[in-house]
């Protein structure tokens, strides 16, 4: 059982696990249309052209980070505005793969995916001399189908 003093919220947090490819990155256009949308809230950097630098430095020192494998949990983050356009951009480009909420970790965290993860689950997934697993799903649900 957590016991905390101070200031205690019901929220939740969630995990997002993502797909991060290794050509995955955010323009400044894209990070702009973030701020003109309305969508995110980003009080920290608004109407500050070295902030928004700042946090664009940030987003994109993130994104490197989560490319080779690192977990980015909200509160690495210089800005609490960078890992609400980390998630929004990889989402919008639907490389969401699951979002779990964690009711009361107390967190929030991108948990990613990269490429080179996916072929070694792929390589040691496959018992098939030499196939890849998913030719092999492939091929049991269409003899499945012709049964």
């Amino acid at each position: 059982m957590r016991v905390r003093s101070g200031f205690v919220t019901n929220s939740s947090s969630v995990t997002y696990i993502m797909a991060v490819p290794d050509n995955f990155t955010i323009s400044l256009i894209e990070m702009n249309h973030l701020f003109d949308s309305g969508d995110l809230d980003f009080c920290d950097c608004e109407e500050n052209p070295e902030a928004i630098q700042s946090l664009f430095e940030d987003v994109l020192k993130h994104i490197e980070n989560l490319k080779k494998g690192d977990i980015l949990h909200q509160d690495d983050c210089a800005y609490r505005e960078s890992f609400s356009v980390i998630r929004e951009c990889l989402y919008s480009n639907n490389l969401e793969i699951k979002s779990v909420d964690t009711n009361s970790d107390g967190d929030y965290k991108i948990i990613p995916v990269t490429q080179e993860i996916i072929s070694k689950v792929l390589t040691q997934m496959s018992i098939y001399d030499g196939t890849d697993i998913l030719t092999n799903i492939i091929n049991k649900q269409g003899k499945k189908r012709n049964e």
